[in-house]
């Protein structure tokens, strides 16, 4: 069966984008580190989008309307996949390169961290703030 609309229109209804388009490509974009993007989670409460960018590195904030940088949170090591702890109050970053998990609070900036494995890659909160981290080269979450 064929598709009525193009995928980039499904995918913006999907989203539920009603803004409009600013780049050439038809989607709204904000330029970022070169290596930018390889995780991005939205926090509900504040209208912001948190997106790792493990080659600065830092964890950039972005107002989820405009798009426009509000605030960047320096990390020690690489972040690469981001969560949110179910309250929206802490932030979870893995560290492929140092094999730890970091937790940044973001009221107040503090970071702590914890080994992760021998390759931690991916990231997940549950309702009961459980954290779910995958390491890759153990094959093991």
């Amino acid at each position: 069966m064929a598709l009525p609309l193009p995928l980039a229109t499904i995918l913006l209804l999907a989203a539920g984008c009603r803004r409009p388009a600013s780049s050439d490509s038809g989607f709204p974009t904000v330029e970022l580190g070169s290596r930018a993007g390889s995780s991005i989670v939205r926090h509900e409460g504040l209208h912001r989008l948190c997106v790792a960018e493990p080659d600065l590195p830092i964890i950039s904030i972005l107002d989820q309307t405009s798009l426009a940088r509000v605030d960047e949170i320096a990390v020690q090591g690489h972040p690469e996949q981001l969560a949110l702890s179910p309250d929206g109050e802490v932030l979870y970053a893995t560290d492929r390169d140092a094999d730890r998990l970091v937790a940044v609070d973001l009221r107040s900036g503090e970071q702590r961290s914890v080994g992760a494995g021998a390759d931690p890659v991916g990231v997940v909160t549950d309702d009961d703030g459980c954290i779910y981290v995958t390491d890759f080269a153990g094959n093991s979450v």
